[in-house]
């Protein structure tokens, strides 16, 4: 069996990796020295990208507040959206060209947190920046889950060519 794009790069030294409930920032060569920016194990929580021919920022964005989690995520993703935010601001020279997405979850075949996923448009939108929404479904609680399942990575190409985003393996930028 062919190996996933998650299990080719989980061990490449040059991959930015995302962790839950945290917001990466990378430059491409000759910018700097990544060959990806990547997340995984998404089930349940919100992905957020902004990408450019010269850079990347990425969100990983969990459903629930780690801090309360027993009470509305507002929060989190207020915090969240302000480090995309800010990474986007202080690094706008790297970001002229730009495209973002949101990656939402998608359960019992609705999507899961649409407020979150209008907060998220919104200030998106408020950066001027051109969007596009994906889904992906939720595996249910007890299913196994392969390594890298909701997995999004980002493959930086040429300096002038915006980098080719992909979810579990698909590429979903630029459309094919």
């Amino acid at each position: 069996m062919a190996q996933t794009l998650y299990q080719r790069i989980r061990l490449d030294p040059n991959v930015a990796w995302v962790n839950v409930n945290r917001v990466g920032i990378t430059w491409w060569p000759p910018h700097g020295t990544s060959s990806y920016l990547a997340t995984y194990a998404l089930n349940g929580c919100t992905g957020v990208a902004i990408v450019s021919p010269q850079a990347g920022i990425l969100a990983h964005v969990a459903p629930l507040d780690p801090n309360n989690p027993q009470g509305p995520a507002t929060e989190n993703l207020r915090q969240r959206m302000q480090e995309m935010v800010y990474h986007f601001n202080t690094n706008i020279a790297y970001f002229t060209t730009s495209q973002s997405m949101v990656l939402a979850a998608v359960h019992e075949r609705a999507e899961a947190l649409p407020d979150a996923i209008d907060s998220i448009t919104r200030t998106l939108a408020q950066l001027g920046l051109p969007l596009f929404i994906r889904g992906y479904p939720v595996i249910p609680a007890g299913t196994p889950r392969p390594p890298g399942t909701t997995a999004i990575v980002i493959q930086p190409r040429t300096p002038a060519q915006m980098p080719l985003i992909y979810v579990n393996d698909q590429i979903v930028y630029p459309s094919t």
